[in-house]
């Protein structure tokens, strides 16, 4: 997960604290023990979404402010305490513990969160394999014909996951000895699908077109003169 430090703008964070009704203002927070800039942020730190209980002080805020600390839009009064959640590095812990501020909970780390992102998508790559080998790519018609215009390749295909509007079917053919490719457009009636088709003039006439789907299944076959119907 790459550090999104993007902070809540000041006008934001006093608003929200300022609807807060606190019951026990404190004037200010116990001195630190050591220098909060003797800490040094190493540039490669993990981050982890956490709850942070702030003492009930304008000044705690004014730090965390300071500190740059990325916060959510979730914020509420406990036990006298603000408690916020925030993305923060262990350095910005460690800072904000000098000032009283501390880690009530950890919601997720970055290790989780990446793991959890590498699980979505090996079970989607499974699902399109799986899905894969399930479909079945069916062609309904591929024709030639000629008018007064030109010559024309009209071509029908259905696919069994044809009805999904993500599942994209695309025609291959070689015209004069160049590959050709073309994108089939979805036929529905009634809002039923009924196949994917394409017409387009030609300056030679293929002898085979290739359907291939998106979602891996293909089909072959040849093409006809269409004598009409």
């Amino acid at each position: 997960m790459k550090r999104n430090k993007r902070w809540l703008s000041s006008a934001l964070v006093l608003s929200t604290v300022a609807g807060i009704t606190f019951s026990t203002m404190d004037s200010g927070i116990a001195p630190p023990v050591a220098e909060a800039s003797s800490l040094k942020i190493q540039p490669a730190e993990s981050v982890s979404l956490v709850q942070l209980a702030v003492p009930n002080t304008k000044e705690a805020m004014r730090k965390i402010e300071e500190f740059g600390i990325d916060l959510t839009h979730r914020m509420h009064v406990h036990n006298g305490q603000i408690e916020v959640d925030a993305v923060v590095t262990p350095s910005e812990v460690a800072m904000l513990k000098l000032y009283g501020i501390n880690v009530k909970e950890t919601l997720i780390t970055e290790n989780q969160l990446n793991q959890r992102a590498s699980e979505r998508r090996m079970a989607v790559k499974q699902e399109q394999k799986l899905t894969a080998a399930e479909e079945t790519v069916t062609i309904l018609r591929a024709n030639h014909f000629t008018n007064q215009s030109d010559t024309f390749l009209y071509v029908e295909a259905k696919s069994t996951s044809g009805a999904v509007s993500s599942t994209i079917l695309t025609a291959k053919w070689t015209e004069n000895g160049e590959e050709k490719t073309t994108t089939l457009q979805q036929i529905q009636d009634a809002g039923e699908y009924l196949y994917h088709s394409f017409m387009l003039p030609v300056t030679a006439i293929p002898k085979d077109i290739t359907i291939e789907s998106s979602l891996g299944g293909s089909a072959t076959s040849k093409v006809t003169e269409w004598l009409g119907e």
